[in-house]
Parts: C-alpha cells; structure tokens; sequence
C-alpha cells in the first residue's frame, strides 16, 4: 500500500484504492499484492513459519546489505475464496489495532508507523 506514488514511479502504475467505514476513510494512490513468486512461508520446526517476501524498493533508497529500514508486514489468514478473514498476524506491532480483520477495513487500512520494526537487508 502506497499513500502516494514514490518518485519516479509512471502514474501507469497508479491503482487507487480507498477503505471506509463509520470510522473513517483512507485513501491510497497505489494498493497492489506482491506476485505469488515474490513470497514463500514454510513451517518452523518447533511450530511457527518462516515468513520470506521479496519487496520492490525504488531510489532514492540505496540497495546494500545491512541497510536497516522501518517496516511492518501482515499475513491475513483468510478463506480459500477470500471472503472471510479469521486472523491477522503482524511482523513486528503487538498493538491490537492491528490485529483487527475484515470486520473493519478502514482500521485494517491504517498505517500506523510508531508500531513497525526495523527490518535489515540482506
């Protein structure tokens, strides 16, 4: 989700999209899912997943390992046909607003940085 275009990117790629409810509105220039390649989760031993996605970044970022960002990922555990939504599992926020699903599109829309972590390129 993209509040607004990053510089440089063609309004080709502007794909608007706007979440409300009674609680408010949210307005995006850019909302697009990652392709099925770009992301793969596995079971952990132990229990749990390994989570791994590969994100587009664009300049003016420089690309080298190490580079610490601040960022949030969600996984939406959904139905098969993507009409219900039973769970939300943030990365890093353990804020409960985040956790929110379906019932509440415009709180699920809501970018809440002061929640993120950093993540580390590699």
């Amino acid at each position: 989700m993209l509040a607004q275009l990053a510089p440089g990117m063609p309004e080709g790629e502007r794909r608007p999209q706007a979440y409300e409810t009674g609680q408010g509105r949210v307005l995006f220039d850019r909302v697009a899912g990652l392709p099925a390649e770009h992301v793969a989760a596995k079971p952990r031993a132990g229990g749990g997943y390994v989570v791994e996605m590969r994100v587009p970044l664009r300049a003016p970022l420089l690309y080298r390992p190490g580079q610490r960002l601040r960022f949030d990922a969600s996984v939406i555990l959904a139905a098969p046909s993507g009409d219900r939504s039973e769970g939300r599992l943030p990365w890093h926020s353990t804020a409960s607003a985040d956790q929110l699903v379906e019932a509440d599109r415009y709180h699920e829309a809501l970018l809440r940085p002061g929640n993120w972590g950093e993540a580390v390129l590699e």
